[in-house]
């Protein structure tokens, strides 16, 4: 580049001079002079921004030659970092530092989310709280304990009444059970006909899944002899508690209890055995085939006699059997025959002989009503009794 400029300048000087040479004004060529001149220094300076655009280029270049060696040294120190890091310490740590097993990070848990209350909507520009929803309650079931609450049962009440035959089933935990009625009963004793009226009650207690307490009794009698007044007062009062050892499962398996029960002497001069009585009693029930079942009971009791004012011993059996159709289940029919011999006739005592039949109807799965009679097979059993009822669970 500076080889022509030097000519150029040199081409032009020429022409000049060679102007000059020939005779032309000097005026001429003093302005020839003049351009040449300017010519010379864009030329130069035309040079310098030449120059200057190379070396700004090269150092250009000189950065990015510098970055590209920072970025190299950059990857291979992360890679040998990375492949330094699984075996040993950081460079930077001591030789002798003991080794620290790493922090793990610690779990935030996310705060549950405050439940909103819903919004009120509005009925013509009026606010109307919305409704709440209403928790139908449910019944527990399976079995159960004391202390994990009252039990609401999945099946219909099973009940001691109607007729002279004892269920062998338990009442749910923490279930009441209330079996009352009206009983009249007319009989023939040494040729006077008497009657009796009374309100045979029961109530049954769950504690646990299998276990009762029992407390029952007449609460007050009415009984009108031939040629008397009506004589009125109250019943004994009889306590004990029923063991369920044995839950059905078939025909072979029925459902076993125990039940022991104790009278106490609390009822008026007329109507009380005048004696603490002991009964213990063994009930099963068979579940045979389509509804029908078959209820067994047998016991040993105490009882007192009026007359000779003996406490004597007697051996009971009850055998029931009843039906329930499929069709309609809320109604059950049955029939049974009870018995009760004297053990000691020498202290007193009859032998009592009965047969019962009677009806029952499910209201709801905890209330029942029912109705019965009963006639007496030998002359110590009187002639003919009518009992209705009515049971409920609470």
């Amino acid at each position: 580049m500076f080889r022509s400029l030097s000519l150029t300048t040199l081409v032009t000087l020429f022409t000049a001079t060679l102007a000059q040479a020939q005779g032309a004004p000097a005026d001429s060529a003093k302005e020839a002079a003049d351009t040449a001149k300017e010519a010379a220094d864009t030329a130069k300076e035309a040079a310098d921004t030449a120059k200057k655009a190379t070396d700004t280029a090269k150092k250009a270049a000189d950065t990015a030659k510098e970055a590209a060696d920072t970025a190299k040294e950059a990857a291979d120190t992360a890679k040998q970092a990375a492949q330094d890091a699984p075996t040993s310490a950081p460079a930077t740590a001591p030789a002798s530092a003991p080794a620290t097993k790493p922090v793990p990070p610690k779990l935030i848990r996310a705060k549950p989310m405050p439940k909103l209350a819903p919004k009120p909507h509005t009925i013509n520009k009026t606010k109307v709280a919305p409704k709440k929803a209403v928790k139908k309650p449910k019944r527990k079931k399976g079995k159960a304990t004391f202390l994990q609450g009252r039990v609401e049962p999945q099946y219909p009440l099973s009940t001691d009444r109607p007729g002279n035959t004892d269920t062998a089933s338990t009442v749910a935990p923490l279930n009441l059970q209330i079996e009352t009625g009206f009983f009249y009963r007319k009989a023939t004793v040494a040729d006077r006909t008497f009657a009796t009226y009374a309100f045979p009650t029961s109530l049954r207690f769950g504690i646990i899944d299998g276990l009762e307490i029992r407390l029952r009794s007449d609460i007050v009698a009415l009984q009108k002899r031939e040629g008397e007044d009506l004589d009125v007062g109250g019943t004994d009062t009889v306590f004990g508690f029923r063991v369920r050892l044995l839950k059905g499962r078939d025909i072979y398996v029925p459902t076993l209890a125990v039940q022991f029960e104790l009278g106490i002497p609390t009822g008026s001069e007329s109507f009380t055995n005048d004696a603490v009585v002991p009964e213990l009693q063994i009930n099963a029930n068979f579940d045979l085939f389509a509804g029908v079942w078959l209820a067994l009971n047998t016991d040993i009791d105490a009882t007192n006699d009026a007359i000779a004012d003996e406490v004597y011993w007697r051996w009971g059996a009850v055998a029931q059997l009843g039906y329930r159709p499929a069709a309609f289940n809320k109604i059950a029919a049955y029939v049974d025959i009870f018995s009760k011999l004297a053990l000691d006739r020498d202290r007193g005592g009859d032998d009592i002989l009965l047969f019962s039949g009677g009806l029952t109807y499910q209201i709801t799965i905890d209330a029942q009503v029912d109705a019965w009679g009963q006639i007496g097979l030998n002359d110590n059993s009187g002639d003919f009794a009518l009992n209705l009822g009515f049971s409920y669970r609470l």
